[in-house]
């Protein structure tokens, strides 16, 4: 599927991901990976799979880690709506733990693709955000999501105030 234009071939997949705003905010959280590697994830309850990206991969690169280990996939990706609306090409799957700041001691696994072209660090998809029990809380005032609480795995994930683009 070079041309975003055409179907996919019967060895590609497409994956499309929104990431919706509220006033070009992004639900985002500061988390450490299981590797010591500070990250910015955005928990997307608009993104049909997670995703990790140029940033993840740079700042693990940055500490002397060795190369992200990439578990092949049997259909090739790639993922629309990203950083635009045309396609970029997924490496594989990739495993990793995180431990978000604020919230509990406790280090939770994820799988991601792995999307090199796009900028960013993380995405925590809508899938993996139900299945750890999401719920939010807001401020009473101004109605604004404050925290996201992953109620199976009692995490309380304070949200970064700072504005991202989508």
């Amino acid at each position: 599927m070079e041309d975003p234009g055409t179907e996919p071939t019967p060895d590609e997949m497409v994956a499309r991901v929104h990431i919706v705003t509220e006033n070009h905010q992004c639900l985002a959280a500061a988390a450490v990976t299981d590797e010591d590697v500070k990250v910015l994830v955005v928990l997307d309850t608009g993104a049909a799979t997670s995703l990790v990206g140029k940033g993840f991969i740079r700042k693990r690169e940055n500490k002397g880690l060795g190369p992200i280990k990439i578990q092949e996939i049997p259909s090739k990706f790639k993922i629309l709506g990203v950083s635009s609306e045309n396609p970029i090409k997924c490496k594989g799957l990739t495993e990793f733990g995180l431990k978000f700041e604020g919230g509990a001691e406790e280090t939770l696994r994820f799988k991601a693709l792995v999307v090199p072209d796009w900028e960013g660090d993380v995405i925590i998809s809508w899938n993996a955000l139900d299945m750890l029990g999401i719920n939010f809380t807001r401020d009473r005032n101004s109605g604004r999501t404050t925290h996201v609480n992953l109620e199976k795995v009692r995490v309380t994930v304070p949200i970064l105030n700072n504005t991202i683009g989508s």
